[in-house]
């Protein structure tokens, strides 16, 4: 994916679709994978759709390794939180975990390729530090943004914001036709939920 990236062929198959359908793909298939764990796992939807231009094989991989990553993090009894919030012109997810947090003079490293933590290291998590890479990636793709706010021993949250129309749709180094599945996340979950209940926003 990343290669692709940087190599300007990427192809999107990109049509209109409900980013709440996305998110709850993914969240639910994450959360089924790792049932033995003890969290609480929320995901806030609104009650009306959702809708953008986008490429959701692409977009569920994104919301796939932001999910996975809060709960790797997030010891037993804490909690995820993953939200769809409507705007006018861009749409919003969120994705908050009370987890390990990330230290604050190591956080412009985030997305760099195959960063991890020294909190990380230290318990031994384990993981490829590809997820958030990729996940800008795809945002970036899409016209997007990524955004994290944490702090040691109280949490991470990661905002991706989405435009309603994509703007690289007129950008010669993406197209936006057919492509070929992305294939398993490249985040693998290190844990689970004990279930994922949906509420209304």
């Amino acid at each position: 994916m990343l290669s692709s990236v940087e190599e300007a062929t990427v192809r999107l198959q990109v049509e209109r679709l409900d980013l709440r359908d996305v998110v709850a793909r993914a969240s639910a298939a994450v959360v089924d994978c790792v049932p033995e764990r003890s969290l609480d796992v929320a995901l806030h939807l609104p009650p009306g759709p959702v809708e953008l231009s986008g490429d959701a094989v692409k977009l569920e991989r994104a919301v796939t390794n932001l999910v996975s990553n809060a709960l790797k993090f997030t010891p037993d009894g804490g909690a995820v939180t993953v939200a769809v919030e409507r705007g006018a012109d861009e749409h919003v997810v969120v994705v908050s975990d009370t987890g390990i947090g990330i230290a604050q003079e190591e956080q412009a490293q985030l997305f760099t390729r195959f960063f991890r933590s020294a909190e990380a290291n230290l318990r031994a998590i384990q993981g490829t530090g590809l997820g958030l890479s990729i996940v800008q990636a795809i945002v970036e793709l899409h016209g997007g943004r990524v955004g994290v706010d944490s702090a040691p021993g109280v949490g991470t949250t990661v905002t991706v914001v989405l435009p309603l129309v994509m703007p690289s749709m007129v950008s010669p180094a993406v197209s936006p036709a057919v492509s070929s599945p992305l294939g398993a996340p490249a985040s693998e979950p290190a844990g689970g939920g004990e279930g994922l209940a949906v509420l209304p926003t």
